[in-house]
């Protein structure tokens, strides 16, 4: 899971199978696989390559989630209060 963001900041275009939490993530930036057999990822990859149109829209949508919802930015304030529960429910102990 930690490579998907990589591929969206990068705007890349990329394949993966059909996973709550990469559907989640990702959005609309990432081509589905249907089914579970590696060659379900390798028709994915070919119908990328088929459709440039298609894998730069979607690569430019993943850095935009990434810009506007995923990023430090988005995401410090959550993890920093959680961080701050932990050290303050930990001193009780």
């Amino acid at each position: 899971m930690v490579k998907s963001p990589k591929y969206m900041t990068l705007g890349k275009v990329f394949v993966a199978f059909d996973l709550e939490e990469t559907r989640q993530l990702c959005g609309d930036a990432v081509l589905i696989a249907v089914g579970t057999r590696h060659v379900d990822l390798a028709e994915g990859i070919v119908t990328l390559a088929d459709n440039t149109l298609l894998g730069t829209q979607m690569g430019a949508g993943g850095q935009r989630r990434i810009e506007t919802e995923l990023g430090w930015p988005h995401a410090a304030s959550g993890l920093l209060d959680v961080h701050a529960q932990l050290l303050t429910n930990g001193r009780g102990h």
